[in-house]
């Protein structure tokens, strides 16, 4: 009888052109008609910062204001995502670089293509840094970077968007590389960093994408040796094939610096262009990977 006396309710205020709403209901009319968008995390270290790079050496394509990507911007205000990106604050670089870009600048662009919507980008990544100490879960590092990822959402929230955070991109490990216990713990704490990072953001199956780093144990550069580059190349392999909603892609045949561990200007724009290509191949909705055709070998090397 009460649902039936519910029903005759709704019938009588739709014909007299009035409802009367419960605070649960006025709340989803309104995340109803807010504008959706999907909030795409990045992390890691320098090769995620962009370090060394000079943003006058990128295509004109990516050097415009791109309107349809947000962009988490220095002074913690959204914006449109306009070149140069960094150096954020917290990036490390300090003043060597006052003209430098990540793979956002790729990324952004190429999801919004795809699926043609608005997106925003948040970022925290410091150069040098490892996951062992400066990144593992309760380190200041991991703090202040849940901290900002969850300060972004909350002000877009405040803007008046329904928020999804739909991806988050990895791009770390060089550091770890240096010495045995940073290479040989890898794996166990990239596994604990995940899930981590699902928990504080409250998705357990938030996707996750993994960029190998563009290290191996034998490679000479002009910053010393990376003797453990094949054992957390390795480890971020298996940590990919066996934790769920986890993607994981090559770096190595990315064009280098004369460093030899930092990418160039364009290794960045390829960078993110892989992490975007990777996130709609794997986590994109199964329509989507039958109907957009692009080269795989472009993707995995």
């Amino acid at each position: 009888m009460k649902k039936i006396f519910l029903f005759c309710s709704i019938l009588l205020m739709s014909a007299f052109g009035f409802a009367v709403l419960s605070p649960s209901m006025r709340s989803q009319a309104q995340n109803f008609n807010q504008p959706k968008i999907k909030v795409f995390i990045l992390a890691g270290q320098s090769n995620m910062v962009g370090a060394t790079s000079d943003c006058s050496q990128i295509s004109e394509e990516f050097k415009k204001t791109q309107e349809e990507v947000l962009w988490y911007a220095e002074n913690n205000i959204w914006t449109e995502l306009d070149p140069p990106t960094e150096p954020l604050p917290f990036s490390g670089m300090g003043k060597r670089e006052k003209f430098a870009c990540g793979p956002e600048v790729s990324l952004g662009l190429r999801l919004h293509k795809v699926l043609g919507e608005q997106v925003a980008l948040v970022k925290y990544a410091r150069d040098g840094t490892n996951l062992r100490e400066e990144w593992k879960v309760g380190a200041s590092l991991y703090n202040n970077a849940i901290a900002r990822f969850k300060q972004s959402i909350f002000d877009l929230q405040e803007l008046g968007y329904n928020t999804q955070i739909a991806g988050f991109f990895w791009m770390q490990g060089e550091s770890d590389a240096r010495d045995r216990i940073g290479g040989e713990s890898y794996e166990a704490n990239l596994r604990h960093f995940i899930d981590g990072i699902r928990r504080e953001l409250d998705n357990s199956h938030l996707p996750f994408i993994l960029a190998k780093i563009p290290l191996t144990s034998a490679q000479i550069t002009t910053r010393g040796s990376f003797p453990y580059g094949d054992r957390v190349r390795n480890a971020q392999l298996r940590v990919a094939q066996n934790t769920p909603y986890t993607a994981v892609f090559d770096t190595l045949d990315l064009p280098r610096q004369e460093d030899n561990v930092h990418l160039t200007a364009e290794g960045y724009i390829l960078l993110g262009d892989r992490f975007a290509r990777v996130w709609l191949l794997h986590f994109f909705p199964q329509p989507f990977r039958f109907n957009f055709s692009f080269n795989l070998l472009d993707i995995f090397h």
